[in-house]
């Protein structure tokens, strides 16, 4: 028997969202103004083609979310699911410039104390990303899981543009306050949705494990000397 779940407001639902896309865009353009956006204002090192490809792939693909949520918002449906399906190609475009570029950072800074380990943190985050826009798509039509697998999947890749917020308090705290910080808006999401359907739907408590639980894994993996040949591998 399928487990009945309690209807959502789904008024709350759309503008909940769309307040979450508009931040996520924010944070995005904020924290990438100094290094990417604004960056003929900032100065500082030229940017490679492959990062100005992944900037742009990344951009659009923030854009793009907004724009599904914001159909969404204004009920329509159908160019949303049009929308969508050319919007699955842009992710795997994410994961693949992505790994490209993670891989790249990881060549520059290999010198550097973790800089193969953390390249298994690049990598796992950016499956996990993946996962959940996949899942996402199996579960188009059962708008409750789909929603919630791509609010989450954006959730998930947000840590670089905490990471390179222009403030003390991220520089001092490093990694593992961005990840906490990224880790407080999943949750912030969980508690919303738990207290909104008075029940945790099941795509938001095993996308958001996901999520939380990656961060802690990679890290492990990422100090195994298996993954430093591994990663020595795959920059060389």
């Amino acid at each position: 028997m399928k487990a009945i779940l309690p209807r959502t407001n789904n008024a709350n639902k759309r503008y909940l969202h769309s307040i979450i896309a508009g931040l996520i865009l924010l944070l995005t353009f904020t924290g990438f103004a100094q290094s990417y956006y604004l960056k003929s204002v900032f100065g500082g090192d030229a940017l490679s083609i492959l990062l100005h490809i992944h900037g742009l792939v990344m951009t659009l693909w923030i854009l793009l979310f907004m724009l599904q949520v914001l159909l969404i918002a204004t009920r329509k449906q159908v160019l949303h699911r049009r929308v969508g399906l050319w919007g699955m190609s842009l992710g795997l475009l994410v994961m693949l410039i992505g790994i490209a570029t993670a891989i790249d950072s990881a060549r520059r800074a290999q010198a550097e104390p973790g800089g193969l380990s953390f390249l298994a943190t690049s990598l796992g985050g950016l499956l996990v990303f993946f996962a959940l826009i996949t899942l996402g798509l199996i579960y188009r039509r059962q708008r409750d899981f789909h929603s919630r697998f791509m609010l989450l999947a954006n959730l998930s890749i947000i840590a670089p543009a905490i990471a390179r917020l222009p403030l003390d308090v991220i520089e001092r705290g490093g990694l593992s306050l961005v990840f906490i910080i990224k880790d407080v808006c999943v949750l912030a999401f969980v508690l919303y949705d738990l207290a909104n359907t008075r029940r945790l739907h099941p795509a938001t408590a095993w996308a958001s494990l996901l999520i939380i639980v990656s961060f802690p894994i990679t890290r492990m993996i990422g100090a195994l000397p298996i993954w430093i040949d591994i990663a020595k591998w795959l920059v060389s």
